[in-house]
């Protein structure tokens, strides 16, 4: 990375919201992998130092010059951390580790200083280790997670052989954010003509046991989300009876769930991948939150829903580039563009480092509710699961647990409308 490079517009809408906004730990994004057997600690420690020398961008810093942020190299460089918990009494491993990715999680970054992202390695017993990696938002998202999973076994692998690890160059980051302006050039005008039809300030939620709004970030707490097996077969085969995809029906439940508690109209602000063929491979912010609202009159049958849905995100897609700030005049920086928001990955399969069992922890609480209720899913593969956040101080652990059940509930219900019959047999 050059002394200064440009950010990219939704680095940019992160930046100001730092700058402007409390955010807390809204903005980072951890992961822990769980490694259990004879691991090659040098090995990993040398893969991670090649992932930070790969994407570039994980060692970067901002900086303002002339009222807009650049990037430079981080005055410390990211470097792994070495934790022992093995010598702790058995009873103590289990809530000193949870404490260790608690803190790693919600320890702020410098974003002026750097370095944007962490990588602590415990030392859990003789035969296991668990590695907590955190970056900022400005750096990664909830993709980039999976890129640097599978770059890191790649290279592990490599280098527990003896072997120089080796994966195909990539474009730096500033010709990826070349690309990105060139793009959001060409859609800068459609989004301004877009939003001016489409956006006012999302009324506040109705959801039960709600206290207040939620205004800004606060401190928060996550309940468990988990489709079982018989919905997710379920949720394929409405997807395919109605020409839609997971993610559109997951989205339309949301929507179904909070028509139901009485919005008449629903907004959910759902993030969309900025991803191109260029950046597929990338590590950095490819993500761009964008609202997706809909009314929807009583009796209106969840087909109907998801075509509604799916149409407006077609619509939100084709803009995708540009922050809603960038395209709403007087539009201020804000932790979340609605009360409600969807988080939502699609995996493409399960990651394992060479001779090491695998488990990688993909949805960690960070501490933080950006907004009344915040579902964060992981889909497969074979199960969709993830969190449902919400804010401890509007909100109690029983009705937030309610409401992550009743959406399982309420999407049952609703997939279950659009399965076809079955044909008798002969």
């Amino acid at each position: 990375m050059r002394r200064r490079d440009p950010a990219s517009l939704v680095q940019q809408g992160i930046w100001r919201t730092e700058r402007l906004c409390a955010a807390r730990s809204a903005h980072h994004v951890p992961l822990a992998i769980r490694l259990g057997g004879d691991l090659d600690v040098r090995a990993l420690v040398d893969a991670c130092e090649a992932v930070v020398a790969r994407h570039a961008v994980l060692g970067a810093a901002f900086h303002e010059h002339g009222g807009v942020p650049w990037l430079g190299a981080a005055t410390v460089r990211p470097h792994v951390a070495h934790v022992d918990l093995s010598t702790a009494p058995a009873h103590r491993v289990g809530p000193q580790l949870a404490d260790l990715v608690r803190r790693e999680t919600m320890r702020p970054f410098d974003v002026s200083r750097g370095p944007l992202a962490r990588f602590t390695l415990c030392r859990v017993t003789r035969g296991r280790h668990v590695l907590v990696v955190v970056a900022h938002r400005l750096v990664s998202d909830w993709a980039s997670e999976e890129v640097l999973v599978r770059d890191l076994t790649c290279l592990y692998g490599a280098f527990s052989d003896g072997s120089p690890g080796s994966l195909p160059p990539l474009p730096p980051f500033r010709d990826q954010v070349a690309d990105e302006q060139e793009r959001a050039a060409a859609a800068r005008e459609a989004a301004a003509e877009l939003w001016a039809g489409r956006w006012r300030e999302p009324e506040a939620v109705v959801l039960p046991g709600l206290l207040r709004p939620v205004i800004g970030a606060e401190p928060g707490g996550c309940v468990g989300v988990a489709l079982d097996a018989e919905l997710d077969d379920a949720l394929d085969r409405a997807a395919r009876d109605l020409g839609a995809t997971r993610f559109e029906l997951l989205l339309a439940g949301l929507q179904s769930l909070l028509h139901r508690c009485g919005n008449a109209e629903a907004v959910v602000a759902a993030g969309l991948s900025t991803r191109t063929a260029v950046t597929r491979e990338c590590i950095g912010p490819f993500t761009n939150e964008l609202p997706v609202g809909l009314c929807r009159p009583g009796g209106t049958a969840f087909a109907e829903l998801v075509a509604g849905v799916r149409a407006e995100l077609r619509a939100a897609q084709a803009v995708r580039e540009i922050p809603l700030a960038s395209a709403v005049p007087a539009l201020g920086p804000r932790v979340a563009a609605a009360p409600v928001s969807l988080g939502y990955r699609r995996r493409s399969g399960d990651a394992g480092f060479r001779g090491v069992d695998t488990e990688v922890e993909w949805t960690i609480a960070t501490g933080t509710a950006r907004n009344a209720l915040h579902l964060e899913l992981v889909d497969g593969p074979g199960s969709v699961g993830g969190n449902l956040v919400y804010a401890p101080g509007a909100m109690d652990r029983e009705a937030a647990a309610g409401l992550a059940a009743r959406f399982t509930a309420v999407l049952r219900d609703a997939v279950a409308d659009v399965e076809l019959p079955a044909v008798p047999a002969g």
